[in-house]
């Protein structure tokens, strides 16, 4: 992992820290930072693939200001074309890609029930339906909240994955170095980010 990759994470985790203790600064959010932030090309610190849920603000979760993340939002934090597509485009200047998952997840919920819905949430759902079935396949007769616990950090490895998979400039990033890909899932009960192991 590159010395930039590794400042990052502290970066994060201290912010994270921050927010949970009640301690956050807010850093950069002020008019004068703002007004500077839109005089200069975007150069955030990292880019962060999350959930929708209003509970996640990425940003305060590790008590960040304008201008230092990328935040790309999709309902279970699913590696969507257009997720992918908006990763692309904010890469080149990215030491650090995460993926995080969070706690009550409502799409893994849903998934988890068999991702009933319109065309467009089982077209959404079904990757992580395929994880809810490979954990059931692994683990019959587990209840319903271990499920619901682990098909959650299983979707963000299988997002993880899927970045890996179906973008070459990812993959690129990842493989020289140049870019670290590492995921987390929000306990949104305790305010924490809790990384996952490799």
């Amino acid at each position: 992992m590159s010395d930039a990759a590794e400042r990052v994470l502290a970066r994060l985790a201290e912010g994270n820290e921050r927010f949970a203790s009640g301690r956050a600064r807010h850093p950069n959010s002020s008019p004068e930072h703002v007004a500077r932030a839109l005089a200069d090309p975007p150069s955030p610190m990292g880019i962060v693939l999350s959930c929708i849920d209003s509970r996640v603000p990425v940003e305060r979760v590790f008590d960040a200001g304008v201008g230092d993340l990328f935040v790309v939002r999709v309902a279970g934090n699913v590696a969507t074309m257009g997720a992918v597509g908006s990763i692309e485009l904010a890469l080149a200047s990215c030491p650090v890609i995460v993926v995080m998952g969070h706690t009550g997840c409502l799409a893994v919920g849903t998934a988890c029930a068999g991702g009933r819905g319109s065309r467009a949430v089982r077209s959404l759902t079904a990757p992580i339906r395929e994880e809810a079935d490979r954990v059931r396949a692994l683990e019959p007769g587990i209840g319903d909240g271990d499920l619901h616990r682990r098909v959650e950090r299983e979707n963000v490895r299988r997002s993880m994955g899927d970045l890996l998979n179906t973008s070459d400039p990812v993959r690129g990033a990842v493989e020289s170095g140049r870019s670290v890909l590492v995921g987390a899932v929000y306990e949104t009960d305790a305010g924490r980010v809790r990384w996952l192991d490799a």
